[in-house]
């Protein structure tokens, strides 16, 4: 986590975030003032992460399948008439 937190302070952008660390900043921090947790970035960050992660399942599942295969080569590209 502290490798994370000097990553997060050395980004050249503060809006260069991981989904992972939105969550966890959204769970501790609150608005200034209702001290309510942001729910909306929270559950968006979830969603993103599980996509991330089933994206990573489904290529572990296809690898054996698509190993080796090529696309069809293009045709020729014809000459310009001068």
């Amino acid at each position: 986590m502290a490798l994370w937190n000097w990553l997060a302070r050395a980004a050249p952008f503060p809006a260069a975030r991981s989904p992972a660390a939105s969550c966890c900043s959204a769970r501790t921090s609150s608005t200034p003032a209702t001290g309510a947790t942001n729910w909306v970035v929270v559950v968006i960050a979830i969603a993103t992460l599980a996509l991330e992660v089933w994206m990573l399942i489904e290529a572990f599942m296809l690898w054996p399948r698509v190993k080796g295969v090529l696309e069809a080569p293009l045709p020729p590209l014809a000459k310009p008439a001068n």
